[in-house]
């Protein structure tokens, strides 16, 4: 009976190790999202003024409309988008034009953080409002603008479907 009691103890032991290191790895990803909710709030202060500037620039042109048309536009200059995916809670830059579809953008974000023992399609694309985005639309679907942050996870299950046999 004693015995028994010894394994549930270093059962619970385990256990408690692991979540200890859970928590420091979850820590981690908390700190470097903040660091991220830091850049990103510097890079939308330099984005405003950059539109302050351009509007105050613009307006000295007279506004003369011979140039943009924004329907059917510079089909060698796509639209770029800066998309931050955050794979894990480890942050990665992308620029995509606006013809990419998400799916590639993905391919891309798990090839530079070496995210690749899970397919591609285990893993979910979110917004910033948790909302699953469909990876066989193109960037420019979404609007996302010059910036976006995006998460990546797997989906549910897909991580212990393979560890459980």
């Amino acid at each position: 009976m004693h015995d028994h009691g010894n394994k549930g103890a270093d059962r619970l032991d385990r256990e408690a190790k692991e979540l200890e290191r859970e928590a420091g790895r979850l820590e981690e990803t908390a700190h470097s999202i903040e660091e991220h909710a830091h850049d990103l709030e510097r890079r939308a202060r330099e984005l405003e003024e950059e539109a302050r500037r351009e509007r105050d620039h613009g307006n000295d042109d007279h506004g003369n409309d011979d140039h943009g048309h924004d329907q059917g536009g510079d089909h060698d200059h796509g639209h770029h988008v800066k998309i931050t995916m955050v794979v894990n809670g480890q942050p990665v830059t992308i620029k995509a034009t606006e013809q990419e579809k998400l799916s590639e953008v993905r391919q891309r974000a798990l090839t530079e953080t070496q995210n690749l023992a899970q397919p591609p399609e285990n893993w979910e694309i979110k917004n910033e409002a948790g909302t699953v985005l469909d990876p066989d639309k193109r960037v420019g679907h979404y609007h996302f603008g010059k910036e976006v942050t995006l998460f990546l996870s797997l989906k549910a299950g897909a991580a212990g479907a393979a560890a459980g046999r």
